[in-house]
């Protein structure tokens, strides 16, 4: 029980006749609800049934989140599933949350009486479903009911091959402004039609290169403000000239200001199709991590991305990628960012700090900055005080608790609270010598 008004209640395992009891008296008052249908709460899931008798258990049910511990070889019948489903989900649900943790495919018998269902849930807002697959029938059962007019406004759809008969039918929902969908292979989404999505402003997509790629060559979004692409590991040894080759046509998603790309390295192609995306306020670039000793990003690169969105208020540039040590960002070369993006809020980059002694002249302050993260910032120990002097120049704003929050071990913790403690003393002789030339005037 959530509290003492009962509106939260969690079932994941067989209730005691006590507890059984309390649920009945209180199920009215319900709000939400977390369950798990599997055979350590089978007999208190027959409960319900008989106890309701095919009227409405959960009256004022709102959210409800449904985990299935059944695998294939499990004993479930279909109208022990559909006696079931109708117990819980009524009209008034506005949230509905169903995972499938069994080895295997969710049983028919028990996904299509739960997508039979929906069509009844007329007050339905969230929809998210994750399982290795979804059956032919119950896809079907799932296609006719996004197919009707609706009040969705998010839907995430998680299974082993997404179907272009669950995303054509979702672009048409008016109100629907959220959608997570994986898993794009490569031949299914290649046959898909186009999907025009008129209201949609979030979108995460995942799965292999060539599978997003011509997925998100299929979906217009005009109002889009965020794209989260997420690509499914070693499938870049097959790799299109530019996962990104959507994008360059901005018609699709005229209104991104945000993107996310996550477990690929970009392309020369790539990056030139994000540089052309002058909108951009947040970018994330998380490639997969593949070579331990190469884990920096070259200067071109975060050069080319500074110098072409200016708009940008943040930046994460992790896991980098290179072909050698000596094509690294270094700490001072960050300066591009002040000079570029004065708007930047937030950086994340891993950077090399063998080069900062060489660096001499004054440095541009960036004020704007409030956190940044310079991963892995190679040899920063050996070079402290020149680190710190150029923190100081560049971030006079910067707050300790926003450096270097990916430390590997309690050495390297030391080394940057001492090169903390330097920053620190500069700002106090800064302030010091500012505050001598006011009382000369």
């Amino acid at each position: 029980c959530g509290d003492e008004r009962f509106e939260y209640e969690r079932v994941t395992r067989d209730l005691t006749p006590a507890n059984w009891t309390r649920f009945r008296l209180y199920a009215p008052f319900i709000r939400k609800l977390k369950i798990t249908v599997s055979l350590d709460n089978y007999d208190t899931l027959i409960q319900l049934c008989m106890h309701s008798n095919g009227r409405l258990l959960l009256p004022h049910l709102e959210e409800i989140s449904i985990e299935f511990g059944f695998s294939e070889g499990d004993l479930v019948s279909a109208q022990e599933s559909q006696e079931i489903f109708e117990a819980l989900l009524g009209p008034s649900l506005k949230t509905i949350e169903c995972r499938h943790v069994g080895q295997g495919d969710a049983p028919n018998e028990m996904a299509l009486p739960f997508f039979d269902r929906l069509h009844g849930a007329s007050s339905l807002q969230t929809l998210r479903w994750e399982g290795n697959s979804i059956p032919p029938s119950a896809e079907a059962s799932l296609s006719s009911f996004l197919s009707k007019p609706a009040q969705l406004h998010s839907i995430e759809i998680q299974t082993s091959n997404l179907s272009s008969a669950i995303v054509q039918p979702a672009a048409q929902i008016p109100t629907l402004a959220a959608a997570i969908f994986s898993k794009f292979q490569d031949g299914e989404s290649q046959r898909a039609s186009p999907s025009f999505f008129a209201s949609l402003e979030e979108l995460e997509c995942y799965g292999t290169n060539t599978g997003v790629n011509a997925a998100l060559q299929q979906i217009s979004a005009p109002q889009l403000a965020s794209l989260i692409i997420s690509v499914t590991r070693g499938s870049q040894a097959i790799r299109d000239p530019g996962l990104l080759g959507s994008l360059r046509n901005r018609s699709s998603f005229p209104a991104l200001t945000a993107l996310q790309l996550n477990d690929y390295v970009p392309s020369e192609e790539d990056l030139q199709t994000i540089s052309s995306l002058k909108n951009l306020r947040r970018l994330s670039l998380v490639p997969t991590l593949t070579n331990l000793e190469q884990f920096f990003w070259p200067a071109r690169a975060v050069l080319q991305l500074s110098q072409s969105l200016p708009k940008l208020e943040e930046l994460v540039l992790d896991n980098g990628y290179g072909s050698s040590v000596d094509e690294a960002i270094s700490l001072p070369e960050l300066e591009c960012f002040a000079r570029h993006c004065p708007n930047l809020k937030r950086l994340e980059v891993s950077v090399d700090a063998r080069w900062t002694p060489d660096f001499q002249r004054p440095l541009h302050s960036h004020s704007g900055l409030e956190q940044a993260d310079i991963i892995g910032c190679w040899e920063a120990d050996e070079h402290g005080l020149e680190t710190a002097q150029v923190i100081h120049q560049l971030w006079p704003n910067l707050t300790e608790e926003f450096l270097i929050k990916k430390v590997s071990s309690e050495i390297d913790a030391l080394y940057w609270r001492n090169i903390w403690e330097e920053v620190l003393r500069l700002r106090r002789i800064k302030a010091t010598e500012a505050l001598s030339r006011w009382l000369c005037i």
